[in-house]
């Protein structure tokens, strides 16, 4: 399955019926916690992918970051993760700001994260409002490093981002090594079918 609501809205099917939801791609909490019996997670939380992003930029000396999320659990687990992973450094967020889902407007968010001078924003929300929020983000000059969660490590997303894409970083939840088995079958598999660009 791709996507949280359609993940969570099966899991009393999957309870009522004993069937097993293998690798849903989701890094949502509520299919981690409380312990869903029938849903087996190959992936990070987003909470764990926005924690190790702070830590990364926090251990080469980043100081002064800000997190602009959507609003709803998704962004909230984003948040969660962001928080602790500054936390663990000491720090706080420099400037949070939330936008809504349907309708994302990142021009009233803009001057109070001009005055919080960030030097990177980790913007947690889903493709086009990312990217439209990144856009935003370098027009005000606010920071000067964004990130964003691994729902858009897609070819999609960089090609929408265009020549705005400098200065982004994607997390990966995914191992690249050929180390481990499941990267090395997915790629011999894709390799069968042509498919150069496995992400």
């Amino acid at each position: 399955t791709r996507g949280t609501p359609h993940a969570q809205a099966i899991i009393p099917i999957l309870d009522e019926y004993g069937v097993a939801l293998l690798a849903p791609s989701t890094g949502a909490m509520v299919l981690h916690t409380p312990v869903q019996k029938h849903v087996f997670n190959v992936r990070a939380t987003y909470q764990r992918e926005a924690e190790r992003a702070m830590a990364h930029l926090t251990s080469i000396g980043v100081r002064k970051l800000a997190v602009v999320h959507v609003d709803d659990s998704f962004g909230a687990d984003g948040l969660q993760g962001a928080r602790n992973g500054l936390k663990a450094a000491g720090l706080e967020p420099v400037a949070v700001a939330k936008f809504d889902r349907t309708k994302p407007d990142f021009a009233p968010l803009l001057p109070a994260l001009q005055a919080a001078a960030p030097q990177a924003v980790l913007i947690i929300g889903s493709g086009t409002a990312v990217v439209e929020g990144i856009r935003s983000l370098k027009a005000a000059r606010v920071g000067s490093q964004y990130l964003t969660l691994s729902n858009n490590a897609s070819g999609g997303f960089i090609k929408l981002l265009g020549d705005q894409a400098q200065g982004v970083i994607v997390s990966q939840v995914m191992p690249a090594s050929l180390n481990f088995g499941l990267v090395k079958e997915a790629t011999q598999l894709a390799k069968a079918k042509g498919v150069d660009d496995l992400s």
